[in-house]
Order: C-alpha cells, then structure tokens, then sequence
C-alpha cells in the first residue's frame, strides 16, 4: 500500500513539473575513496551559508533527507562535518569568506580532483554554485565534493525548489552503501 502511494506521489509530482521549465544543473561530484565514505554512517552539520537565508533551511532538509535516506545519522559526533555555500551573483565573495572561515578543515585536499581540473580555488568558483563538502571528522580532510551551479533566479520560492533538485542529483553520485534491508529513516530516527 506504502508503494502505490508513493508512486502515486511521484506521478502527481512528475505531472506537475512536466509544465515546468527547469534548466540542466551543471552537477559535478568528486570524492577521495569509496571504502571510506561506505564506512561512515554519523554526520554533523557544520557551516550552511547563502546569500539568501531563506534559503539555508531549504539546503539543509534538502541535504538531510538524502543523507538519512540512505542509511546515515545525524548527531553531534559524527563521522563526517557537512558543510554547503551558496552564493548569488552579486555576492561571489561568500566563497571566499566561507572558506578562509573553515577552521581545522582542509578544504582543499590533495587527491580529490586531477591536478588542473579541479577547484583549485575559490576564486575560480562561479557565482551561482552550490558546494557541499564533507569532512572527515577526525583528521580534517575533505572525502567528498560536489558543486551544482546554472539554477538559480531572482525568486526565492523558484530557487527553493530548484535546491532540492540539485542537491538530489549531488546526492545521486554518492558511493553508498545500500542500506539495511527493512530500513525506514522516518522510524528509525533517533
């Protein structure tokens, strides 16, 4: 019963957002190795910034419900620190201030991306892109990147939306581990 009211759901969704035009994200994803991410199983959020705090509840759901869909807790001690930034065309210097602001994180590990095609820095990050980082907790290192940019406008209620697509598609990428067989997050929460 609980999968025909989901696809019913998702049709009634579908069917909505089939008269919607919605510009392709420029998803991009990089991580550092597999073995560890699928060890991982705790998070914590750390810095959430945007240029519109009406939108930093929105990231956040958005990030968390990916997370907890697929297996993961969020808690004060966990394994990983999730950070996101966000900024408008008119604030690009929220990359920077967000970044120079991150203490015992590196930000920008050797290893994730090949050397001259990565981020290499925030200043070649264009205005408009959605990063969200995780951190490994205990050493500091970043184990997981992803950057979507091409899908913000002028309207917070549109940009609202449109995060929850990007992030879906950053979160599609991620090398999970399937969670447990008869694993429901909304009842196993907490």
């Amino acid at each position: 019963m609980k999968s025909i009211a989901k696809m019913l759901g998702v049709g009634i969704l579908g069917a909505a957002l089939a008269g919607t035009a919605v510009p392709a994200q420029d998803v991009h994803v990089d991580y550092k190795n597999a073995a560890e991410i699928n060890r991982i199983h705790t998070y914590t959020f750390g810095n959430l910034s945007t240029t519109n705090p009406l939108l930093e509840p929105r990231l956040a759901i958005a990030i968390d419900r990916n997370l907890q869909l697929n297996g993961w807790r969020e808690g004060s001690d966990g394994d990983v620190v999730v950070t996101a930034v966000l900024a408008g065309y008119s604030d690009q210097g929220l990359y920077e201030d967000f970044y120079s602001n991150l203490i015992n994180l590196n930000w920008n590990s050797v290893g994730i991306d090949p050397p001259g095609q990565g981020m290499e820095s925030v200043d070649q990050v264009a205005p408009g892109t959605l990063i969200i980082d995780m951190y490994n907790k205990r050493t500091g290192e970043l184990i997981w990147r992803s950057t979507g940019g091409d899908f913000l406008t002028d309207h917070t209620d549109r940009d609202k939306l449109k995060i929850d697509d990007v992030v879906n598609k950053m979160f599609v990428s991620m090398p999970w581990n399937p969670p447990a067989v008869g694993y429901n997050p909304w009842i196993n929460m907490g």
